[in-house]
This record gives C-alpha cells, structure tokens and sequence, in this order.
C-alpha cells in the first residue's frame, strides 16, 4: 500500500472531520435540513472512519455496502416516523378503527426497523473481518450516543449563578433582621 494514498485518505478525512461542526445540534430555524443531515453524515463517517481503522481495501468494500445498509435504515426509520404521525392523528380524531389500524400500521414499522441488525451484521460480514464488524457496531452506537448527548446539552437550560433564581436563602443577600427590611 503506498504512502501516499494512505495519506491522500487521511487528508480527505481531516478535512471532513473539521468542516463539519464539531457539536451536534438540530437545524436551527431557516437552515436546510438536507444540509444539516450531511454534515451529521458526514461526521458520522469520519467517526466511523476513525474508530474502526479501516485499510484502503477494507474501505473500498465497505463504504458501499454500508451506504446500502444506511439507505435501508433511513427508510425503515422514515416509515416508522409516518406510521407514527398518523397513529397520533388517528388518536386526535378520536375513530377506534383509524386508531387500530394506526396501530397496526406502527407496531409493523416498528417490528421491521428493529429486524435489520442481523441482516446489516451479515453484510458487513462479507466484507469486513468479524473484529472490525464488531468495532462497526460499537462506534455507530457511540457515535448515536454522543449525538444524543450534545443534543441534550445544546438544550439544557442554563443554570443560575449560585444563589440565583431560588429567592434569598441564608448567607445570600437575606436580611437577617425582618425590620430591618422595611
């Protein structure tokens, strides 16, 4: 394997990992969603990328097969997030055979996004050694979870400066004679 297309190789890479925003966050108003869900595609493959090692052969076989695997994902996702919008109309409109058939509709969804990780772990096993599989796995789902938590954190209100925001307490600014007060 040349140097210099292992180099070429992390360069791309760099170059992907620091144009994408280091933080997740959700498309702010007026952004393109499209967009945002690139650059989170993007940083997912970096972090993939990373974690796992691959060689430039690995690489070549793997990416396609898991673009498969991710289209397949998004559709399952995309259709389980449908059933689910029309389960909660069909609950506002109050008709029990449109709430069962939601339902119906949604477990289905459910049950079928929920069946392809033995499906997605067989395919990368055609391509991929079964260690390198496994690190497929466990970077997909740290990378979910650390997208999660910088979600969560982007969202969390600030907190109060000590003794702000909970009304005078001992120590902070009470008075301590009550006439004094007044």
């Amino acid at each position: 394997m040349k140097t210099s297309t292992l180099f070429t190789i992390a360069a791309f890479i760099g170059m992907i990992w620091m144009a994408v925003p280091a933080g997740a966050q959700a498309p702010q108003k007026g952004q393109n969603p499209e967009a945002w869900r690139e650059k989170v595609k993007a940083q997912k493959v970096a972090f993939i990328t990373t974690k796992v090692d691959l060689s430039v052969e690995e690489a070549q076989k793997f990416w396609p097969v898991y673009n498969q695997v991710s289209a397949r994902r998004d559709a399952a996702v995309q259709a389980e997030n449908e059933a689910f919008r029309k389960l909660r109309q069909a609950i506002k409109d109050g008709d029990e055979a449109q709430i069962a058939e939601a339902m119906k509709a949604y477990t289905a969804a459910v049950d079928n996004k929920d069946k392809f990780i033995s499906a997605d772990v067989a395919a990368y096993r055609k391509v991929l050694p079964e260690a390198k599989v496994a690190q497929v796995i466990l970077a997909e789902e740290q990378f979910r979870r650390d997208q999660m938590a910088r979600l969560h954190q982007n969202h969390k209100p600030a907190k109060p400066e000590k003794g702000m925001g909970k009304g005078p307490q001992k120590g902070q600014g009470a008075p301590q004679n009550p006439q004094a007060a007044e």
